[in-house]
């Protein structure tokens, strides 16, 4: 499955394109400075989000293979509180009901 920005809508696999990645590429078309120039795109717009919820997401996702259902919802539910509680999530709560994109900070 492709990387998926945080914002970004999960459309049906027909829209996907059957689940390959949106930009294939071959081996021979994909050189060293079009790696690095995308990588540092990907990189600017993770800067750019809700830096301390894509962690508490990403230590989830980690944890998830080893835990019961129940521990699993507990620690979501957990991290939720946790985030929201957060400056990015009190700006990211404004924004949705004023209708506008955040601007995050990346603070705890």
């Amino acid at each position: 499955m492709p990387w998926r920005e945080p914002h970004e809508r999960l459309r049906s696999r027909r829209d996907r394109g059957g689940g390959r990645h949106p930009h294939p590429r071959s081996a021979d078309t994909l050189d060293d400075a079009a790696l690095s120039g995308e990588g540092a795109e990907v990189a600017a717009r993770l800067a750019e989000s809700a830096t301390r919820a894509l962690g508490l997401a990403r230590g989830l996702l980690a944890d998830s293979l080893g835990a019961g259902l129940e521990a699993q919802l507990e620690r979501e539910a957990r991290s939720i509180a946790e985030a929201g509680r957060s400056p990015d999530g009190r700006e990211g709560i404004a924004a949705f009901l004023d209708r506008r994109r955040p601007t995050f900070s990346g603070r705890r």
